[in-house]
């Protein structure tokens, strides 16, 4: 793997799936209210649009952090659903470096 910033690029989120695929019953994805296609929105619920990539091959969180997200939460979904109960959490703030 990429190191944690992979975890902001969809083609990577997979690995750490097929991984845990044997090993866990239930994996827990932290992601950011930034997935939403307007987090500023109050009153969200999970059923809300989420942000979408313009260019679906663009892996610069720089610029589409919020849409890379979605996209790696949906990857996820696809690459673990039927090894282990996927469950997200998308925080309202992250502090750190």
């Amino acid at each position: 793997m990429e190191g944690c910033r992979g975890f902001y690029v969809p083609r990577i989120v997979a690995q750490p799936a097929e991984l845990l695929r044997s090993k866990v019953k239930q994996y827990i994805f932290v992601s950011s209210i930034s997935a939403y296609a307007d987090f500023m929105d109050t009153g969200k619920t999970e059923k809300a649009s989420l942000a979408r990539l313009e260019d679906e091959d663009s892996e610069d969180a720089a610029a589409h952090y919020g849409a890379l997200k979605a996209k790696c939460e949906q990857g996820w979904l696809k690459a673990g659903h039927q090894a282990f109960t996927m469950q997200w959490v998308r925080k309202l703030d992250c502090n750190g470096p």
